[in-house]
């Protein structure tokens, strides 16, 4: 969540949507909108560089260098983690809940 808004989500897969699918182990799924990722970026920079200018225009040229500060961006404001679940039991406390050792 950036400013009460939804940058992206991950969670489990449910096991039924797995069994469809003929998949033998949990898995995980995940989405980022790294267009909103990259907008807040930029409003944060502009905020810190100059408030109250608006951002000008872009060319070909900033094209370019933007997907050269995306790539940028991407490498130093996203960290994912993997680990691998090697235990899936259900939670007492939940009928749809599930404990999870990685």
């Amino acid at each position: 969540m950036i400013e009460g808004r939804v940058a992206g989500i991950f969670g489990e897969i449910h096991p039924q949507v797995l069994e469809n699918w003929q998949v033998t182990v949990p898995c995980v799924a995940g989405e980022l909108d790294v267009e909103f990722l990259l907008e807040a970026s930029k409003k944060d920079s502009s905020v810190q560089k100059e408030p109250g200018k608006a951002a000008p225009k872009a060319t070909q040229k900033t094209d370019a260098k933007q997907e050269i500060d995306q790539i940028a961006f991407y490498n130093e404001n996203i960290d994912f983690r993997v680990a691998k679940i090697v235990k899936v039991d259900r939670n007492p406390q939940g009928e749809m809940l599930y404990v999870e050792t990685l």
